[in-house]
């Protein structure tokens, strides 16, 4: 059985159906009675004639400004457990958080 022979034109149609379906190309040639790899190698060869779009990435100009300098921050209080392990509070209303966490645990039965 000799195979048909598509002209661009209609691989081009092919290939539109073939994408606005959401069909996989197996499923979508087999329903229309082409064969796979007709299927397959045709769109391959339009694509690479580039006769068929292929969907690309376009660039856009982006102005990248200079970071802002990390400035280190002296904090209000600064504990240090066994000379490894630091807790900074940098205000003192953090410090009075902290403070009235521990009294709440200390005062549970």
């Amino acid at each position: 059985m000799r195979r048909k022979k598509y002209t661009d034109s209609e691989l081009r149609e092919i290939y539109r159906g073939w994408k606005a379906s959401g069909e996989s190309q197996q499923s979508y040639s087999e329903a229309r009675g082409i064969s796979l790899n007709l299927f397959k190698t045709e769109i391959y060869q339009l694509r690479k004639q580039e006769k068929i779009a292929k969907k690309r990435g376009s660039f856009h100009d982006v102005i990248v400004s200079q970071a802002p300098v990390k400035r280190e921050v002296t904090p209000y209080c600064k504990i240090t457990f066994s000379g490894e392990h630091n807790i900074s509070f940098s205000d003192r209303e953090s410090l009075s958080g902290l403070k009235s966490l521990i009294r709440s645990l200390i005062q549970e039965p």
